[in-house]
């Protein structure tokens, strides 16, 4: 679905099929990963980024599709009824200017940067046509949460 593949972190690691692209700012949370990938997506050449947690194990390449379809918009994010899903979306290059500008004003919070750019929204009732919101964006933080994974993944 996307290509090519890069894992943003710190520490870097040995992740076969994919780059690993060093978190520029280490210590600001989840948008310096951002601000790190879009860099280097401009220097690739690559125009927009595919993001997802690492965490997220239930994730259908459907969904995914579905938020790469859409194009004239600088974000596509979905928005459940509890919030945003800003580690499943999809950002382009052209956000590389707010991000930086949200980091340099200490504003951390991956979305801190969407009132500077165009978003689209995909909504609940859009998201819930490829499973439940609370399987499809299940973060595996902890042992109790991988736990939890197994147990979900032997239900669906």
């Amino acid at each position: 679905l996307a290509s090519p593949v890069w894992v943003v972190g710190a520490g870097g690691g040995d992740f076969p099929g994919a780059r690993f692209v060093e978190d520029r700012l280490p210590g600001a949370g989840p948008l310096s990963g951002l601000h790190a990938a879009l860099v280097v997506a401009r220097e690739a050449g690559v125009d927009r980024l595919l993001v997802t947690g690492c965490d997220q194990p239930f994730l259908p390449t459907a969904l995914l599709q579905e938020l790469v379809r859409y194009e004239g918009v600088d974000v596509v994010v979905p928005r459940l009824r509890v919030g945003l899903e800003p580690l499943c979306a999809v950002y382009s290059v052209s956000c590389l200017g707010a991000v930086e500008e949200a980091l340099r004003s200490g504003r951390r919070k991956v979305t801190a940067f969407y009132s500077s750019v165009r978003v689209r929204y995909l909504d609940e009732e859009g998201i819930r046509r490829y499973g439940r919101p609370e399987v499809l964006f299940f973060n595996v933080n902890t042992p109790r949460d991988y736990r939890r994974a197994l147990q979900i993944a032997g239900e669906v």
